[in-house]
């Protein structure tokens, strides 16, 4: 290949004679083992010392061969998960076309993507453009994912649909200050935890009722001699009932402001011994300890209606016992 020419109106121009070096001159990429070469020759100048020779082992077909000039960096750089090593040099399918890359250094952790899913690489977006704009065929990208970076006072809401709209509903689309309020809020909020503390609310709240439901049966039972004295004494069955709802009613309030206090206190005396990296660093931003009002709102509300049940049992047994049974409890 010799003096690349094209013609401007009636005049011919001659715009690649590869008279010195090859530039920015490629062969295109293919998925075949064997790559395609291009070099300098003396045998294929058509003028001057020197032209470019294109060279292939395997058939050509399927895929579009030949040379193109590369308008960037060649094979791309980029970043990959621990399945690949440094240097590594590998050619990919991106929307149907050939891309070749190569791996510049690794990683373990990146936002977003997991190393567990699968090995995945990362480009530079501006470099894959100019590299597909200038083979021929290619195709623009399509995005699959939005993340939205807005000023103060942008509609949000009319952003996010009209881009949903545009797309057809086959790409993501993100806030990234709705993502930070979650984050902030719940720095674990993608790690699945928000159905951890979920199930663990449902145990609790279980573990609530029966453990509540149990004192209180055993303590109806312990108290029989108690209630028979108090009736003895002139207090009304009303009377003495008062006087067990209040003690059921004590022992839950004491209970959750007890167990909240220890909660908070534990929560942050274990994070100390978790708040480093795999290197003994610091973690940075520090892990600190968040209550979710609504799951903390329904544990006490769980709670409480523990507590409402097992004075209702009280009552209950209570109502059934004669003050002459109530006497003779202790013989």
């Amino acid at each position: 290949l010799d003096d690349v020419t094209v013609r401007v109106g009636e005049e011919l121009r001659v715009v690649e004679s590869f008279d010195n070096d090859l530039g920015a001159w490629r062969p295109m990429p293919h998925l075949d083992d064997v790559p395609d070469v291009v070099s300098l020759s003396p045998d294929a100048a058509h003028s001057g010392t020197l032209g470019a020779l294109f060279i292939w082992e395997r058939s050509i077909g399927g895929e579009l061969r030949g040379i193109f000039a590369a308008p960037g960096p060649l094979p791309l750089p980029a970043v990959g998960s621990s399945a690949f090593t440094p240097g590594q040099v590998l050619v990919g399918q991106v929307a149907g076309g050939s891309v070749p890359v190569v791996v510049r250094s690794t990683f373990t952790h990146f936002p977003t993507l997991y190393p567990g899913d699968g090995p995945f690489l990362i480009v530079n977006e501006d470099h894959l453009r100019e590299y597909r704009r200038s083979l021929p065929q290619g195709a623009p990208l399509e995005a699959e994912e939005f993340w939205l970076a807005l000023g103060p006072g942008a509609d949000r809401a009319g952003t996010v649909a009209a881009l949903e709209e545009s797309t057809r509903g086959l790409a993501r689309v993100r806030d990234q200050e709705a993502e930070a309020r979650l984050a902030l809020g719940n720095p674990l909020s993608g790690a699945g935890l928000g159905g951890v503390a979920w199930l663990a609310l449902g145990t609790l709240s279980g573990v609530a009722v029966l453990g509540l439901l149990l004192y209180a049966g055993l303590a109806a039972r312990r108290s029989r001699m108690e209630m028979g004295l108090l009736w003895a004494l002139g207090l009304s069955r009303r009377q003495v009932g008062v006087v067990l709802a209040l003690e059921e009613l004590l022992l839950a309030v004491v209970g959750l402001a007890v167990g909240a206090a220890l909660g908070t206190a534990l929560g942050g005396w274990s994070l100390q011994y978790l708040d480093v990296t795999s290197g003994g660093q610091t973690l940075t931003p520090p892990i600190d300890v968040i209550v979710d009002k609504v799951v903390a709102t329904l544990a006490y509300a769980g709670v409480a209606a523990a507590a409402v049940l097992a004075t209702l049992l009280v009552l209950l047994l209570f109502r059934r016992t004669h003050i002459h049974e109530a006497l003779r409890a202790e013989e």
